[in-house]
């Protein structure tokens, strides 16, 4: 659990705003919770390789998610296994082990040069942690969108149903299961 704030500078250089998947999995390499993190990974990422297709290189990731999402991110899938010309959009994280998460950003500022982020800064802090499903991986869901390739409101909407959930503890699989 954290317990103090930590200040997160993320000055990136635009070619780093998105990480690769090989980045991700040599964080969570280790010990059993880490290999536990990792199986869950690996089995999402074969349901969606299986299902949808072959997962890009690069997962998308939310600068203001950096320490409260991590291995997280979104996905936009080339879903020629479901249609020509379409595409899946998804989270990618939501099923991890180590969610719900406990932690939350602050004080979150970004600056961009009008076309992308060049400076992210915030603060990760301890929050109250969230009721986590008994019969569930992390927050029991991953969140998807079938489309035609290349739209932009899919990730748009991801986005914004990512900081509802993790940062404003929405509880969107029990408002869907009432």
């Amino acid at each position: 659990m954290l317990r103090r704030k930590e200040i997160i500078p993320l000055s990136l250089p635009a070619a780093f705003v998105t990480l690769t998947m090989s980045f991700t999995q040599a964080v969570y390499a280790g010990d059993m919770e880490d290999a536990l993190w990792q199986e869950t990974y690996d089995a999402r990422q074969h349901y969606f390789e299986t299902a949808v297709g072959p997962l890009p290189p690069d997962i998308i990731k939310m600068l203001n998610m950096t320490g409260v999402w991590p291995g997280g991110g979104l996905f936009e899938i080339p879903a020629h296994k479901l249609g020509a010309g379409l595409a899946l959009y998804t989270t990618f994280g939501f099923t991890n082990p180590d969610m719900p998460t406990a932690r939350g950003m602050t004080d979150f500022e970004l600056q961009s040069d009008g076309k992308r982020a060049t400076h992210a800064q915030g603060m990760v802090e301890a929050k109250p942690a969230v009721a986590k499903a008994t019969d569930a991986a992390g927050y029991g869901y991953e969140m998807v969108i079938v489309t035609r390739e290349s739209q932009k409101w899919p990730i748009n909407f991801l986005q914004w149903a990512v900081n509802s959930e993790m940062g404003h503890d929405a509880g969107w699989l029990s408002k869907v299961e009432k």
